[in-house]
């Protein structure tokens, strides 16, 4: 059993998810994208699991270079399903979700707005 504990919020889960982005826009290199922190670690202020949550939209899920990219860059596959895929990094520090549907992307973005 994983059991979750909330953390008081963190300033430097920005910090973290900075260098999450720089890694991950490095990794995917040549193509279009948008990589964006979400969760309750995005919420200033806001008591959260110490897991730090982002979301790359515009990026094929189930393109097999990405896979690869986001691998060798250190991410591991944990989730694998229709219309989305999740890495983490094996300290369980950070997720990243991709998802086919831009809609789904957009509904964590929208939620992320309102708690703000």
């Amino acid at each position: 059993m994983i059991r979750v504990a909330l953390a008081d919020y963190d300033p430097r889960w920005v910090t973290q998810f900075e260098t999450h982005r720089a890694r991950i826009a490095s990794a995917l290199e040549g193509r279009t994208f948008r990589i964006e922190h979400i969760g309750s670690t995005s919420v200033p202020g806001l008591a959260a699991k110490p897991v730090v949550d982002v979301v790359v939209i515009g990026v094929a899920h189930d393109d097999c270079q990405v896979r690869v990219s986001l691998e060798t860059a250190g991410y591991e596959l944990a989730v694998d399903e229709a219309g989305h895929r999740m890495y983490k990094t094996p300290e369980r520090s950070a997720h990243v979700h991709l998802w086919a549907d831009d809609t789904r992307a957009q509904d964590q973005l929208t939620f992320r707005d309102w708690l703000r």
